[in-house]
């Protein structure tokens, strides 16, 4: 237990200090544009691996799933840590 305490702890403090950078990132103009670039190639890669027949039948396989209900479920568990 006292590990896990530990780990979900430090996990809480990264996910603030990315909550307080995030912001920052976008006034400055080096910066937002290398933002940018990072999220595009995400988008492509999902968009990607969306398509991919061999990666959806593993993930029907694995239960792990890549459907956008999943993803947006992701999505708002993490929205609600940034906003504690």
């Amino acid at each position: 237990m006292p590990e896990t305490n530990f780990a979900l702890q430090a996990l809480h403090r990264r996910v603030q200090l990315l909550k307080f950078t995030a912001a920052i990132t976008l006034r400055v103009p080096e910066f937002r544009q290398s933002a940018g670039n990072y999220w595009e190639a995400q988008r492509m890669e999902g968009k990607w691996a969306r398509e991919d027949g061999a990666i959806s039948r593993l993930s029907e396989k694995t239960g792990t799933g890549t459907k956008r209900e999943a993803a947006r479920e992701i999505a708002s568990r993490l929205k609600r840590g940034f906003e504690l």
